[in-house]
């Protein structure tokens, strides 16, 4: 099953980003290997995402949320977010 709309996309995305701070987080304060639960349900939300939205850097790939023709835009502003989430969670 593929997702068609743009807000579905949105929504499976939102999903995955809150799996991986999740995740994130599980790791730094969790037991052991437990982080990897919500990881594993992040990359199996991917496959329901059309090609052209999903992960990893490639040509022609659609940014979901920044109308912009840079490919690396939403990336980036998802992994400066980590990056401050880590930091807020090790204190």
């Amino acid at each position: 099953m593929k997702l068609k709309t743009i807000r579905s996309i949105r929504v499976v995305k939102i999903i995955q980003s809150l799996l991986s701070f999740s995740s994130v987080y599980l790791l730094i304060k969790g037991p052991k290997y437990v982080f990897l639960i919500p990881l594993l349900f992040g990359f199996l939300l991917e496959l329901i995402l059309p090609k052209e939205y999903g992960g990893g850097i490639f040509k022609n790939k659609k940014n979901v949320f920044i109308h912009s023709d840079k490919i690396w835009i939403e990336p980036l502003i998802g992994i400066i977010l980590l990056i401050i989430f880590i930091i807020f969670s090790t204190i």
